[in-house]
């Protein structure tokens, strides 16, 4: 669901243009030392889930309906990130998690979501190119890349329906 998610996302992200000035801090981010790994890729996840989905995510659970407690969490989540760019993406699969957390009653989904973006990001930074911008531009083919947007808002709506269904069945 989550590279899903990304690549769904994805075109409305690409219209945000970004500066050359976060391009950098990016890459610079993305370098693959251990200690970047262990940062991106293990801490992050793990920490910043506990904090937007155990504490604010729960907290406002506790005051508002659960979509307006997701849609806020999620918004607070956006704009921790700083920049726009990022923001459409960590929005996005910060209202997967928080659905997931309302669903499950637990952060190990979303640190898992979290865990695989940010695997996923450290990893094309290693193995492609800095001239691909896109998911588009790494496929190269509208034909696939229309089916595998099609395969992507399927896989979200099976998703959604196999969560539902273990909640309904409790």
């Amino acid at each position: 669901m989550t590279i899903a998610l990304m690549i769904l996302v994805e075109p409305i992200q690409s219209l945000i243009p970004m500066s050359e000035t976060f391009y950098e801090l990016m890459n610079n981010m993305l370098k693959p030392t251990l200690f970047n790994f262990f940062t991106i890729v293990i801490a992050a996840p793990i920490l910043v889930e506990i904090v937007f989905r155990g504490i604010i995510l729960e907290g406002f659970l506790k005051n508002y309906s659960p979509w307006k407690a997701i849609l806020w969490s999620s918004l607070l989540f956006g704009a921790v990130h700083l920049n726009p760019w990022q923001a459409v993406t960590a929005i996005s699969l910060s209202m997967l998690m928080g659905w997931l957390y309302y669903k499950t009653d637990s952060i190990i989904p979303g640190i898992i979501i979290h865990f695989s973006n940010n695997l996923l990001s450290f990893l094309l930074s290693l193995f492609v190119s800095k001239d691909i911008e896109s998911i588009y531009q790494l496929i190269n083919s509208p034909t696939i890349y229309l089916a595998l947007c099609v395969l992507s808002a399927v896989i979200l709506y099976a998703g959604f329906t196999y969560f539902k269904k273990i909640d309904s069945s409790e």
